[in-house]
C-alpha cells in the first residue's frame, strides 16, 4: 500500500508545469485558439499601422469633434438605460419567471429578447422606423404631441439600446443563474429583504456584511471572501471527535 501510494505521488509530482496547464484542455487546441486571435488582432494591427500619425493633428476638426461628442454622449446614455432596464429584466427572467408556472413561456420571451442580435442592420433599422417613425405605431402619436424621434440623437440612443440590451440581459441572466438558490434563502432567513437578497453575500453573518452593498455582478471577489470566512467559522465551531484510547 505504501509503495503504491508513493508511486502515485511521484507520478503526480513528476509532471511539468506545462502538462499541468493542459490537464483538462488538449494541447492541440492551441492551433485554433491562435488562429482565432490572429483573425481578430490582424485587422486591428493593419488599421493601427495605416493610421497617418504625422497628420493626426489635422483630423481634429470641429466636425470630427462634434461627431465624437455625439458618439460618446449617446453611448453613455444607452449604457445607463441598458443598466436601468436590463438588470431588473434579468432578475425577473432568472429569479421569477423560471420558478413560476409560466416558465414554459420563458423560451418564447428569451427568443423575443435575443432577436435583435441576429437581425441585420437594415432589418433592425426598418423595424425601428416602423415603430418610432413619424408614421410608425408609436411615432405617430409622439409626432402629434410634438415629439420627433427620427434623425435626432434620441433615435441613436434608441437604436443602441435595441442592439445592446440583449447582450446585457444575456450576460446578467447567466451570472444570476450561476448563484445558488441556497444563498438567497439564507439571506432571507437572516432578515434580508427580498430586494437585498440579490445584492449581497448571503452566507455571511449579518454583522459581517458591509454597509455599502453592491450587486453580485460587481462584487464577486468580496462574496467569495465572506463565504469562505463563514465556512471557516462553522468548521471552527465543530469539535473534533476524540480518538479511542488504545487498549493496554
Amino acid at each position: 500500500m505504501t509503495d503504491t501510494t508513493a508511486t502515485h505521488r511521484n507520478a503526480g509530482t513528476s509532471r511539468t508545469p506545462g502538462s499541468r496547464l493542459f490537464a483538462s484542455v488538449p494541447v492541440l487546441f492551441l492551433v485554433p485558439a491562435s488562429l482565432g486571435i490572429f483573425l481578430i488582432a490582424g485587422p486591428l494591427l493593419g488599421l493601427f499601422l495605416n493610421i497617418p500619425w504625422s497628420q493626426l493633428g489635422s483630423i481634429f476638426t470641429p466636425q470630427v469633434l462634434g461627431a465624437a461628442n455625439l458618439s460618446l454622449s449617446t453611448a453613455a446614455a444607452s449604457t445607463l438605460i441598458c443598466g436601468l432596464l436590463g438588470a431588473p429584466l434579468a432578475l425577473v427572467l432568472s429569479k421569477v419567471l423560471n420558478r413560476s408556472r409560466l416558465h414554459r413561456f420563458g423560451s418564447v420571451l428569451y427568443a423575443i429578447i435575443y432577436t435583435p442580435v441576429i437581425l441585420s442592420p437594415v432589418v433592425s433599422g426598418l423595424g425601428l422606423l416602423f415603430f418610432w417613425g413619424r408614421k410608425g405605431m408609436i411615432g405617430t402619436y409622439l409626432y402629434q404631441a410634438g415629439i420627433s424621434i427620427p434623425f435626432t440623437s434620441n433615435a441613436v440612443i434608441i437604436a443602441q439600446v435595441f442592439v445592446a440590451l440583449p447582450f446585457f440581459v444575456a450576460t446578467a441572466v447567466t451570472t444570476l443563474q450561476a448563484i445558488p438558490r441556497e444563498y438567497e434563502e439564507i439571506a432571507l432567513v437572516e432578515g434580508a429583504k427580498p430586494a437585498e437578497s440579490h445584492l449581497q453575500s448571503a452566507p455571511a453573518p449579518r454583522r459581517a456584511r458591509p454597509r455599502h452593498r453592491l450587486p453580485a455582478l460587481l462584487r464577486p471577489r468580496a462574496r467569495r471572501i465572506r463565504r469562505n470566512r463563514h465556512l471557516r467559522r462553522q468548521r471552527a465551531r465543530q469539535k473534533p471527535k476524540p480518538y479511542p484510547s488504545p487498549s493496554t
